[in-house]
């Protein structure tokens, strides 16, 4: 057993090790994932080797839950599809998924209130007679 373990790294060593490269990238994906919203944005940072994805929370037009292979009527696995802006579409695997869409639906409501009151306390101090318009 020991020479034909060997033999199989002698002839398809290359392989072998690209194999090998392939699932440490996969294991420290699943492993570190995480996500994080802060001012309005869902940062994903999937493992050490990949760069981090941004994703504006106004972007988010719809939040689909979907489950993947059940086995007894449960699914072994539950991910989400944001779809955003433009029909693009990402998708992502949290630990607690009811939790995550209320700590987004939450942060989404928040910075919209504060954009607007931004916007309204900025349109307070800037108004003279010569800004206000009418559409009759």
């Amino acid at each position: 057993m020991f020479v034909a373990g060997y033999s199989a790294w002698e002839r398809s060593g290359i392989l072998m090790a690209l194999s090998l490269v392939v699932l440490v990238v996969v294991i420290d994906r699943i492993i570190h994932t995480e996500y994080t919203l802060t001012g309005g944005e869902l940062q994903i940072h999937r493992g050490r080797f990949a760069s981090v994805q941004t994703v504006r929370l106004s972007d988010i037009q719809k939040i689909d839950e979907v489950s993947g292979t059940r086995i007894g009527g449960k699914p072994l696995t539950t991910f989400l599809m944001l779809t955003l802006e433009g029909g693009r579409e990402v998708i992502v695997s949290p630990r607690d998924v009811q939790s995550f869409i209320e700590h987004i639906q939450k942060q989404r409501y928040s910075n919209e209130n504060n954009e607007k009151d931004n916007i309204d306390a900025a349109d307070s101090n800037n108004l003279d007679d010569s800004s206000i318009t009418s559409d009759e």
